[in-house]
């Protein structure tokens, strides 16, 4: 099946979108926030369990984001063939309890093994939540709507790293690290209820039951062939290298820089992150289903110069000696980048059929959270490389996260190389 066929399951172009849909995209929004949560709790209680654990900077990496980011890409492709033959509701389900009781098993770890054991198993079990979402997300929403549908889906990240901060931060100052793991693992339970019972599976049982339409390699091969998709692909995995980096390091960056403790980080930083990238997915998903009814090359080259803006920003981030003036920059950030997501992520599904959307969105996440997992590895590494001792605690981190910052031209270069291709061939949308 080529990457441009029709499928006769995919919502209609003109359809009206139902109030019931738009539920479902706020209910795997909230999906979404907890995934998130559970993702980026890890983050801010990184400077505890340093000390409690003895980690270095690199193992720091690899627990916020490195290791976790790599087991998630890896999972994905798997449990994403699964999603294109049952109920996906189901899956999602399963999948939120499964990461949510690993969650609070982390709580348990008693050196870098166990911890890490324990966040390749919350990879795992996000893995199967998010090709399943975009693919479910897509049955309901016409093309016309669906930027919309997917942003207010990734407006769960922003928030959800919200609550990670801040529930990760109080918590852990007021009892410990371990049991700010164990107290956020437990919503998941009652959420993984939710999905299951109030969110119905639009294909029929037969439907779903046959095998995907096309195997792994074919999808491959599909998005490789597709001029448009491999550039994107490609664009997203450089951006993600340094947004990455900072966000898995930018708390223990301020903790080392101006002597804060966890819980006023968590709340301050994961307030300005969270409403920032909230408010950049919501607009970035109007405009993006805005600019593609003009011409669907706007929207890549407007997300081009997001990713150059992005540079500019997080070296004023690191630059900044006034805590005030930090916070206001990296919400400006977390906004700049929320801007991007409605608009690619639709665009991939657009181009494949309905048979092929858990497995597309897999590879797009692949691409996504294999530069996550590289950013923070190489940010730590740096980090330890350049540290001298006698030098600020913050200095190291500072100069690594800055030296990463300007790969990302190299992403925004290959977007407009992919919006050339959409103002020279139409997408034909499912």
């Amino acid at each position: 099946m080529s990457a441009e066929q029709p499928s006769s399951e995919a919502a209609p172009s003109t359809a009206k979108v139902s109030l019931y849909a738009w539920y479902i995209a706020c209910a795997l929004m909230v999906v979404q926030v907890l995934s998130s949560l559970d993702r980026r709790v890890i983050v801010i209680l990184a400077e505890p369990i340093k000390r409690d654990l003895g980690l270095s900077d690199t193992e720091l990496g690899l627990l916020s984001g490195g290791l976790f980011s790599f087991v998630y890409a890896a999972a994905s492709f798997p449990i994403a063939r699964i999603a294109e033959r049952v109920s996906r509701p189901r899956l999602i389900s399963a999948s939120i309890a499964a990461w949510s009781l690993l969650t609070a098993c982390g709580g348990f770890a008693q050196g870098f093994a166990m911890l890490a054991f324990s966040r390749v198993g919350v990879a795992a079990g996000e893995a199967g939540a998010g090709p399943a979402a975009h693919s479910l997300l897509t049955s309901h929403f016409p093309p016309t709507a669906r930027s919309r549908a997917l942003s207010i889906y990734m407006a769960g990240v922003p928030l959800g790293g919200l609550a990670g901060l801040v529930l990760g931060g109080v918590l852990s100052d007021l009892f410990d690290w371990r049991t700010a793991l164990f107290i956020v693992g437990l919503p998941g339970i009652l959420i993984a209820m939710l999905i299951a019972f109030t969110v119905r599976e639009p294909r029929t049982p037969t439907a779903y039951g046959k095998p995907p339409s096309s195997s792994l390699l074919q999808m491959f091969g599909i998005c490789a062939g597709d001029p448009v998709l491999r550039l994107m692909l490609i664009a997203m995995a450089i951006h993600v290298i340094p947004n990455g980096s900072l966000n898995a390091f930018l708390p223990a960056y301020v903790m080392r820089e101006f002597g804060l403790p966890a819980h006023s980080v968590g709340l301050a930083v994961g307030l300005v992150l969270g409403l920032g990238g909230l408010t950049g997915s919501l607009v970035g998903g109007w405009c993006g289903d805005w600019l593609n009814l003009k011409d669907r090359s706007y929207a890549f080259r407007f997300v081009s110069f997001t990713f150059l803006l992005d540079i500019i920003l997080i070296i004023l981030i690191l630059m900044t000696k006034q805590y005030p003036a930090l916070l206001a920059l990296a919400m400006l950030q977390a906004a700049n980048i929320g801007l991007s997501a409605g608009p690619l992520f639709a665009t991939l599904q657009d181009r494949v059929s309905d048979g092929q959307r858990a497995t597309a969105a897999a590879i797009l996440l692949f691409c996504v959270y294999l530069g996550s997992a590289l950013g923070p590895v190489i940010a730590g590494m740096l980090s330890d490389w350049i540290s001298t001792p006698g030098q600020p605690a913050a200095l190291s981190l500072r100069q690594a996260l800055m030296y990463i910052a300007p790969i990302e031209a190299v992403g925004a270069y290959y977007l407009l190389r992919a919006s050339g291709h959409l103002k020279s061939t139409t997408a034909k949308m499912m």
